[in-house]
């Protein structure tokens, strides 16, 4: 986040920088944007906040790596036990 350097991750610094190429390096990758973002989250709930809407994980479901973008397939749940997979296209060119 450019305004909040301490509150992003570094995923799309990697994508923009040309970093991932491979499923082996996104995976890589979200893996440890996934912990400093549940990190991030976690610092911010609050006492009497909802289980619905505190993060429990992310989990990378699938990748797919196409000439100028990549589809992540991501299911995100709550500590409530909702899930929702979404499909997160990233250009990956310039």
């Amino acid at each position: 986040m450019p305004g909040l350097p301490e509150r992003g991750c570094d995923f799309m610094t990697f994508v923009r920088q040309g970093s991932i190429k491979t499923q082996l390096n996104v995976t890589q990758t979200f893996h440890a944007s996934n912990m400093r973002i549940r990190v991030t989250l976690q610092n911010e709930e609050y006492e009497g906040m909802p289980d619905d809407e505190r993060l429990d994980d992310a989990e990378l479901i699938s990748v797919g790596l196409l000439p100028g973008y990549m589809n992540l397939s991501i299911a995100i749940t709550s500590r409530a036990g909702d899930s929702r997979e979404i499909l997160v296209p990233i250009a990956t060119l310039p």
